[in-house]
């Protein structure tokens, strides 16, 4: 591989990482990228270090940019390619442990919608819930990265086929 190949792929990884500093800038503030930060969601309290959302915007915007930069060149080039199934895997995996977190999350929304609203009134089928049922904004959420986890991995498909066109027609 030419030098100058090899520093123009690593320009790029360290642009995506810029962004990813600037984006938790604009999202979280100036005082994030010194401390720990806290997520409040619905009723759960998150803190998590500020590198953690930094690695998370990094792998995105690394699938993102290379992702895009290499259609100009059909996914043929092994190193971008490379970069962009792996930053994709990690961020299936991410997504799929993010789905599992949203499902932790509300466990007892089944138990205060199924309740009877009187000692004297009876459960009957129209009250009764699943008892692993999500609330409607937590589904919602989970639906849609769910959605974005397979977009991904049709993505990933796509660059694997390209890539396997090149080194058949080769």
């Amino acid at each position: 591989m030419n030098r100058n190949y090899l520093i123009k792929q690593l320009g790029f990884i360290i642009a995506s990482f810029a962004l990813a500093l600037f984006l938790v800038y604009l999202l979280f503030g100036s005082k994030v990228l010194n401390n720990a930060f806290d997520l409040h969601i619905h009723d759960t309290y998150f803190v998590l270090s500020s590198w953690i959302a930094i690695i998370i915007l990094f792998i995105i915007t690394l699938f993102a940019i290379f992702f895009l930069k290499e259609f100009r060149y059909k996914h043929k080039r092994v190193l971008p390619n490379f970069i962009i199934l792996l930053s994709g895997l990690l961020l299936a995996i991410l997504l799929l442990y993010g789905i599992r977190i949203l499902g932790s999350l509300d466990t007892d929304y089944a138990q205060r919608i199924s309740l009877p609203t009187s000692s004297t009134s009876t459960l009957n089928e129209s009250t009764v819930v699943e008892h692993n049922q999500l609330s409607p904004t937590l589904n919602s959420l989970n639906s849609i990265l769910s959605a974005v986890q397979i977009i991904i991995i049709l993505i990933l498909l796509y660059v694997s086929y390209r890539w396997g066109q090149k080194k058949h027609n080769s």
